[in-house]
């Protein structure tokens, strides 16, 4: 017998692709990352100023390992997603930024995913991360993630300006340096967290 259950289908967010526009007025596109995004990713790395690299990586570091550009662009755009934002086209397209998140718990759907961004240094400041997290927090819902987390700093301001603004109820938890970010996407974990 066939039950009365409504199956939602999810849309294939692999083949995601927005053109719009920085607070600048610039152009910028945020797309889904691609398996062959490794060397970009790379790139973008290595312009990353050490502040940046601390700030993301909670350290510092010279490299990103090839098993770390395996598991970003290996993501199946439910239990994981990764956006990247991208200027020019084509073999001159140049990686700024991206966000991610991966699944912390192993049912499926997953209920909470760990968020992560990286701007290019000179590109912060411009609504990349705002951008961003527009869409991977639109991702996630489609996905029926119900609370995104993260770690920053505490003195990343700008970055806490971008969770604050995202829109979802947020809860932060201070420990010493770091803030643990929680922003509920359903009503449910709005409420788990009061």
């Amino acid at each position: 017998m066939l039950s009365n259950a409504v199956i939602r289908s999810v849309p294939d967010f692999s083949t995601f692709c927005l053109k719009t526009k920085l607070d600048d007025g610039s152009p910028v596109t945020l797309r889904a990352v691609h398996r062959d995004d490794g060397p970009r990713i790379r790139r973008a790395f290595h312009t990353l100023g050490a502040e940046t690299i601390h700030a993301r990586f909670f350290a510092y570091r010279a490299e990103v390992s090839e098993a770390e550009l395996a598991h970003i662009t290996g993501v199946d755009f439910k239990r994981d997603a990764a956006l990247l934002a991208t200027i020019d086209v084509g073999a001159d397209e140049i990686v700024v930024g991206g966000v991610s998140y991966f699944a912390l718990d192993d049912v499926n759907p997953p209920k909470r995913a760990e968020l992560a961004f990286t701007i290019v240094d000179g590109y912060q400041g411009h609504g990349i991360g705002r951008l961003l997290m527009h869409e991977i927090i639109a991702i996630a819902r489609a996905n029926r993630i119900e609370v995104l987390e993260a770690d920053m700093f505490a003195d990343n301001i700008p970055m806490l300006h971008v969770f604050q603004h995202a829109g979802p109820p947020l809860t932060l938890l201070r420990e010493e340096d770091t803030i643990h970010v929680r922003l509920a996407l359903t009503a449910s974990a709005a409420l788990a967290s009061l």
